[in-house]
């Protein structure tokens, strides 16, 4: 599981709009998403590269065995055929960008 935890030192100061600015720094075509409190859903497998990056809010994602918690700054790279489940911990929605491509 491929996750990039956002770093003040080498990313700046983190914000919304500049975690929305790194992932399309990378030529992804960028949508916002939100998962409300004590959602589980499963992302579906696609045929390129995806990313989920989160602004606000806390996550478990689970891509085959692998689980990982994702807080705000934090970027997953799902790769190309894979199933991501995530589920929102705690009492906030997470929101957050989606993104295919390199």
């Amino acid at each position: 599981m491929r996750i990039e935890r956002w770093n003040v030192h080498r990313d700046g100061a983190f914000s919304e709009g500049a975690l929305r600015q790194k992932i399309e720094a990378r030529g992804s075509a960028v949508t916002s998403c939100r998962y409300p409190p004590s959602c589980l859903v499963a992302l579906p497998a696609d045929d390129r590269e995806r990313r989920l990056g989160l602004a606000a809010g806390m996550l478990k994602a689970t891509i085959g065995e692998a689980s990982a918690i994702l807080a705000a700054g934090d970027i997953l790279t799902i790769p190309a055929g894979a199933v991501c489940r995530v589920e929102v911990l705690g009492p906030s929605d997470v929101d957050g960008f989606q993104a295919e491509g390199p």
